[in-house]
């Protein structure tokens, strides 16, 4: 079954995506594998969904666009309904083990559910407030977990020194406005190799409810939506700030579900540009208004590519420079 249908289900039982699409199969805390057992067959599930359908009447309301919705999507044709390729984290576990991945850094780490699926001899992940609950030494040979902001971790070369080298892929899911995100993704490319990968999450989403940049004030406005649990804030504004600023970075803009991948190469590690200019950069967008009709022009810009082509085989290679 394709993990997008694992995924609705996991909308209408209100449980986490990892809960539907996969089983357990030891006593430890460690987060479900991407390819575990199955919770359910195909034939339990569309009893399942047959069974919402006929006596729900709330189904409609949770899974398809509410009358809002449907209104500011009228306005806003580029902006997807939904962002059906690979799930995030099954994507980033393939992708870290085809391209052979020998350092990884991950901003942002909390919980350590997506670190634990990553493949790479060395993982180092920064986070001023971790909440462990995965297996983070699983697929590695060595792990080095960093306390401290992102800002902390680049300005200590002691702390950078951990990763031993330039990351082969870094993963950038640290505090969800523009400028922190600009901040992470100009200090992780400083230290980068001209063939690494940066990876940012959350930068398309799919209304502007989910972007908005203050965590309280987006909470009460998404509680019974169906996109209840996620807040992207504003940091879809880097992709305008480097498609103006870095015309020579290679952007790869994947569906993957929930908000999308952000994938960069052709890096330019004494490329100073963005730091050059940041307060400017971050005066200019900061006056863009964080709202519909602006993350529709976003999308109208890019071009989505499916997940699927970029793991099949040796795919990523013809993606992103090795």
């Amino acid at each position: 079954m394709p993990d997008i249908f694992f995924w609705m289900l996991s909308q209408l039982k209100r449980q986490s995506f990892s809960e539907v699409r996969c089983q357990q199969e030891y006593s430890g805390r460690e987060e479900f594998n991407w390819d575990c057992k199955l919770l359910m067959t195909s034939e339990e599930a569309l009893v399942f969904i047959n069974e919402i359908l006929n006596t729900n009447a709330g189904f409609a309301y949770n899974f398809a666009r509410g009358p809002m919705e449907s209104q500011t999507a009228s306005a806003t044709p580029h902006i997807p309904d939904l962002h059906n390729g690979t799930h995030y984290h099954e994507f980033m576990a393939l992708l870290s083990r085809n391209r052979e991945t020998k350092r990884y850094l991950e901003i942002g780490v909390e919980e350590g559910v997506l670190m634990s699926q990553i493949y790479a001899d060395l993982a180092v992940g920064v986070d001023p407030a971790f909440r462990i609950s995965a297996n983070l030494a699983k697929n590695k040979r060595k792990t080095c977990l960093i306390s401290a902001t992102s800002d902390s971790f680049f300005a200590d070369a002691s702390l950078v020194a951990n990763l031993s080298g330039a990351p082969d892929l870094a993963f950038l899911d640290g505090f969800h406005t523009y400028e922190f995100l600009l901040r992470d993704f100009f200090n992780t490319e400083a230290i980068s190799d001209p063939r690494s990968l940066i990876i940012m999450h959350d930068c398309l989403p799919l209304n502007d409810v989910m972007a908005i940049r203050d965590l309280a004030e987006w909470r009460p406005k998404m509680m019974g939506t169906r996109f209840e649990k996620w807040w992207t804030g504003d940091v879809w504004k880097i992709i305008p700030i480097l498609q103006k600023y870095r015309p020579d970075l290679k952007i790869v803009y994947v569906d993957c579900a929930p908000t999308g991948l952000v994938c960069i190469s052709n890096l330019s590690p004494d490329n100073g540009v963005l730091k050059q200019k940041y307060h400017e950069i971050v005066k200019e967008f900061g006056e863009m208004p964080n709202d519909a009709a602006n993350i529709d022009r976003m999308y109208s810009n890019i071009r989505i590519t499916a997940a699927s082509q970029i793991t099949r085989g040796g795919e990523h290679r013809s993606f992103f420079r090795i």
